[in-house]
């Protein structure tokens, strides 16, 4: 009859390869979990297209210090749902993604997105962990003086001369 004896680097390699499963389920885990009952809010059909220069100007701003600060707001949230994720994307300023700052007991979730100049809304989502959801809106912007678009002439030129009726001078 044979008999089976660990060495005692059998028994460290048996607990590496033990230890190392072990992270990668736990890894896994920690990639799946997370995403476990996340609801997508998209952001209010109207709000779609939404131009910096013709919304709603507020002075809130979040704090931020671009030149544009857009405002949305998600509301209809379970009491006490974490804060939320928001991508937003900008016809101009690309696609940029934010944590939400939650009020009150998470009810309601509020964010803010900078953009170095005016632009225009292409779309929005929140991901949230909550079965209960409401609506993802553009509250409004803020700015103070932001340079025009480029394809646009500033304002403040001066008006063009036009040149006198007798200009050039005719020979008699």
């Amino acid at each position: 009859m044979r008999t089976f004896t660990r060495t005692a680097s059998d028994t460290h390699r048996r607990t590496r390869v033990l230890a190392t499963a072990a992270l990668a389920a736990a890894m896994v885990l920690m990639m799946v979990v997370p995403s476990y009952g996340a609801t997508t809010v998209n952001l209010h059909t109207p709000h779609v297209g939404a131009s910096s220069t013709t919304f709603n100007n507020e002075a809130d701003d979040g704090g931020l210090s671009a030149a544009v600060v857009w405002h949305f707001v998600l509301n209809g949230l379970d009491r006490g749902t974490s804060a939320a994720e928001l991508t937003v994307t900008f016809a101009g300023a690309g696609t940029s993604v934010v944590s939400a700052r939650v009020v009150g007991q998470g009810q309601t979730q509020h964010f803010y997105v900078g953009t170095s100049g005016h632009d225009v809304l292409a779309g929005a989502y929140a991901m949230v962990d909550s079965e209960g959801t409401g609506n993802l809106v553009l509250s409004h912007v803020s700015y103070d003086q932001v340079e025009p678009p480029l394809d646009e002439p500033p304002v403040d030129d001066p008006p063009v001369d036009e040149p006198p009726e007798d200009y050039p001078p005719v020979d008699e």
